[in-house]
């Protein structure tokens, strides 16, 4: 009776072959040969399942949300309710290429890609990226072995048929574990890949406690936060809340009386003025966000900070959390307010909390802002890297203007200037 064979085609494979090559030069090791016999054999039974239709996600939810808890600095925009909230409130044409990755017929990993049209000074083309559109710095993979993942999604991307004309895979983390092995599987393709940066996020390590954090500050950061907190503290009675639901207590409030009171803080804020149209009281953004923010409520990954001055709220910061890392989604405080630190006051109240909660990270977004690199003297770089097909004449005339930016003078200060902020 057979109870076990391998494929023919693994049989003849180098894994087969190095096996047996190892067994001969170290006979004592033939446990150690199977191991690398039976890894290979699992490789041969992976195979990409490509899910076009948005309504087939609800059948993969439950493996998603295992693989996402697995997955090393998860966020809240890896999980499959962004991927289907912002879905359905994208205003242009798109194209779903959700890969999932299966061993064995097991789920191993989710990589959600797109196919959205932009508009370049060429023209329109067809862009395959993350869905993230810039809502966060970083993105990747969902699994266990991430760099596994990318690998065969790129693999699988750019050996199926073609329905863009560039890929963009714009959010990279440099200083994440397997960057490096991502850029080597980048860089040694045939395809030519271009490397540029794309944000610079500052982060603030919450290691040690609240009282190493502020020693390691300088005599004239402590005498400027002393003197803010002050001024602001003489315009009238101050009160700082902050609010996380707990879904495994069934504490799953969304608190919409804080939420409006963000939203009525941001109307009252300079970025409500502004042209790009992102701020928390976007006409535009607003809807996206009240249906993010009951999932994040029932996931516990919401994290809402009000600052009351006289219980008016004149500040606010709303962010998501997710493995004990805070990211800082939106901000904002009320402009007609006599003192401009409300903001400054209210960052230091919540990384003085988050030390005493516990929580690892706290990444103050896009942007390095004066206020950020006060608390967060290091930054971490999101990359671009883009390949133009060769198939398209507007695509190669953008792959020929990457090819002589770097060779003009003055490239660097380019780079910094294209930097989303």
């Amino acid at each position: 009776m057979r109870i076990f064979s391998f494929p023919r085609c693994f049989l003849e494979s180098c894994h087969f072959k190095k096996y047996f090559q190892l067994v001969a030069a170290h006979p004592r090791e033939r446990c150690y040969g199977w191991k690398i016999l039976l890894l290979g054999a699992a490789r041969m039974n992976r195979r990409i399942f490509e899910i076009n239709d948005i309504g087939q996600l609800p059948f993969w939810t439950s493996q998603w949300d295992q693989l996402h808890a697995r997955t090393s600095a998860a966020t809240f925009f890896q999980t499959w309710e962004w991927l289907a909230v912002t879905w359905k409130h994208f205003p242009r044409p798109q194209k779903l290429r959700l890969l999932v990755i299966l061993e064995n017929e097991e789920p191993i990993g989710f990589v959600p890609f797109c196919v959205r049209e932009q508009n370049f000074r060429v023209g329109a083309l067809r862009v395959l990226s993350y869905p993230l559109e810039d809502w966060g710095p970083f993105f990747g993979p969902i699994g266990c072995d991430s760099v596994e993942c990318f690998r065969l999604a790129i693999e699988h991307v750019l050996r199926s048929d073609r329905d863009w004309d560039v890929v963009d895979l714009r959010y990279l983390c440099e200083q994440s574990a397997g960057f490096a092995e991502m850029d080597k599987i980048l860089t040694q393709q045939s395809r030519l890949f271009f490397r540029r940066p794309r944000m610079e996020a500052p982060v603030i390590e919450l290691a040690g406690t609240w009282e190493e954090y502020i020693g390691r500050q300088s005599k004239n950061w402590r005498r400027n936060m002393r003197r803010e907190q002050s001024r602001v503290a003489d315009l009238g009675d101050l009160q700082f809340v902050r609010y996380r639901t707990q879904p495994e207590s069934g504490e799953v409030d969304p608190r919409y009386d804080l939420f409006e009171d963000c939203l009525c803080v941001s109307q009252k804020s300079w970025q409500a003025k502004s042209s790009l149209g992102a701020a928390f009281c976007s006409p535009a953004v607003r809807p996206v966000l009240r249906e993010l923010h009951e999932v994040a409520c029932r996931r516990g990954m919401i994290d809402m900070n009000v600052l009351y001055l006289d219980e008016r709220p004149v500040a606010f910061l709303y962010n998501y959390l997710c493995q004990r890392e805070v990211y800082a989604l939106r901000s904002g405080y009320d402009a007609d307010c006599a003192i401009g630190s409300l903001g400054t006051v209210l960052l230091h109240e919540v990384v003085k909390d988050s030390f005493h909660r516990g929580d690892r990270l706290i990444n103050l977004g896009p942007g390095t802002q004066d206020y950020k690199k006060r608390f967060a003297p290091e930054s971490r770089r999101a990359i671009n890297y883009t390949y133009y097909s060769p198939w398209s004449l507007r695509s190669q005339a953008l792959c020929l203007k990457a090819a002589l930016d770097p060779l003009l003078p003055g490239f660097q200060e380019r780079c910094q200037k294209r930097l989303v902020t």
